[in-house]
């Protein structure tokens, strides 16, 4: 019997039965396409990311310097995130993406002519930064929403897995190669396989078969305005307790523990003095530790909130080891642990939410998520960039490290609470949930 003569449950289960269960995802067809472009886009990603905080330095000698840009470049995403979801729940998802993806290439290339011309100056930069920023605040909420239409919710913990799979896998791949060509050839050319390199993705989106998209629906028509303020109400309304206390979370942790691309370039060139080669493996080692958390809970079929705790809680230690490693092996072990803490966090946290979110108003609540997580790296770039500059990068960690124990600490006291007064109830509300639970 032919699988096209099966019913449409006996052709899914057939289907599923052809993928191992940690790649599960991958049996949807429009998921495959996006997996393999965002694969080839992503490295160039990395690669701009490396050589723009080495060119910042060049120009500049000056770790506040690289804050701004981050600041810049993140600033967008708690501006505009929200509007980037309103316009991911009013239109088509894939073509929006094709549309953002086109425009970031674009501002790839024009940074990669810059710099071959002789021309580029930190102003330009900044500008670029800006721009790219308020092109992810279109791009990510719906990036997010997006996962779910092409893999439906029973394979989206697996989708999100594979998805930071790919984004661990080319930073392994785009910083290591990133430092070899800075050394060899100088930063402009990795602008310019950057830009390339979102033909890719662009082109699976172009050809994705659109009958195949779940749970899309009818797409809104109210104005913004009303849109906007439905989307915070939902937030408002349905997410006490624990869902608020995950967001203060992730705001922290977005602003004083994903602070990478600050921290590790002034390391690289100002305390281990490994230079571009060595910045390059640094940011690698970070993509090979989440690497191994994706290999391990992509089995997993649903999160857990006591992972995710773990996560941020592992994160911190880590950091504050990493602040004052004067040891580059041991510095690189620390990066890649690093990574796979950073990845529980972040992984468990996006898919407990996403699995709660009507499909209409996805794109809205991702979109504050996204807000509250990227949103705030302006504020904390800024901050890490300047104590760096004025007491050094060890110091400016330590600081970070501080914070984000003092708001966990903090969450898992009222959490302990929180667990005594739900005790012997009848039937708890999940949003009133321990977060250990």
């Amino acid at each position: 019997m032919s699988i096209s003569s099966l019913a449409p449950e006996s052709r899914a289960a057939k289907e599923a039965s052809r993928w191992p269960r940690g790649l599960r995802a991958l049996r949807h067809y429009n998921y495959r396409l996006y997996f393999v472009g965002q694969t080839v886009s992503m490295a160039g990603t990395w690669m701009q990311n490396v050589a723009q905080g080495w060119l910042v330095l060049l120009l500049t000698h000056s770790p506040f310097a690289l804050g701004v840009v981050v600041t810049l470049q993140s600033a967008p995403i708690l501006l505009f995130s929200l509007v980037g979801g309103i316009l991911a729940d009013r239109v088509s998802k894939y073509r929006l993406l094709a549309v953002t993806q086109t425009v970031m290439a674009l501002l790839a290339l024009m940074l990669a002519l810059d710099v071959t011309a002789g021309t580029v100056r930190i102003w330009h930069i900044y500008i670029l930064a800006t721009l790219l920023g308020t092109t992810n605040a279109m791009t990510m909420p719906t990036q997010q929403s997006f996962l779910v239409e092409m893999v439906g919710k029973d394979d989206l913990l697996n989708a999100i897995a594979l998805n930071s799979a790919i984004v661990n896998l080319a930073r392994i791949i785009g910083p290591a190669i990133a430092g070899v060509l800075i050394a060899i050839v100088g930063v402009a050319l990795c602008f310019y396989l950057n830009a390339l390199s979102y033909l890719a993705v662009i082109a699976s989106l172009l050809v994705m078969r659109s009958g195949e998209f779940r749970g899309a629906g009818a797409r809104v028509r109210a104005s913004v305005r009303v849109e906007l303020a439905e989307g915070l109400a939902y937030v408002r309304r349905t997410w006490s307790a624990l869902m608020i206390m995950i967001m203060i979370l992730v705001l922290f942790f977005g602003a004083f523990a994903w602070t990478a691309n600050v921290i590790f370039p002034v390391f690289a060139r100002n305390v281990l003095r490994v230079g571009s080669e060595g910045y390059g493996v640094m940011t690698s080692s970070f993509g090979i530790g989440s690497l191994v958390a994706v290999t391990l809970l992509a089995l997993t079929t649903r999160a857990r909130r006591w992972l995710m705790l773990s996560g941020m809680a592992a994160a911190i230690a880590i950091s504050l080891a990493f602040a004052w490693s004067h040891n580059y092996p041991l510095t690189l072990l620390l990066i890649a642990c690093l990574g796979g803490a950073t990845f529980c966090f972040s992984t468990q946290s996006n898919t407990i939410l996403q699995t709660v979110v009507p499909d209409a108003l996805r794109g809205r609540v991702m979109s504050v998520y996204m807000m509250l997580f990227v949103g705030s790296q302006p504020f904390g770039a800024f901050v890490t960039g300047a104590l760096a500059s004025a007491f050094g990068a060890p110091v400016a960690v330590t600081v970070d490290v501080l914070i984000c124990s003092v708001v966990l600490a903090a969450v898992l006291l009222y959490d302990r609470r929180l667990r005594a007064t739900s005790r012997g109830g009848p039937n708890p509300k999940v949003r009133e949930a321990p977060l250990g639970a």
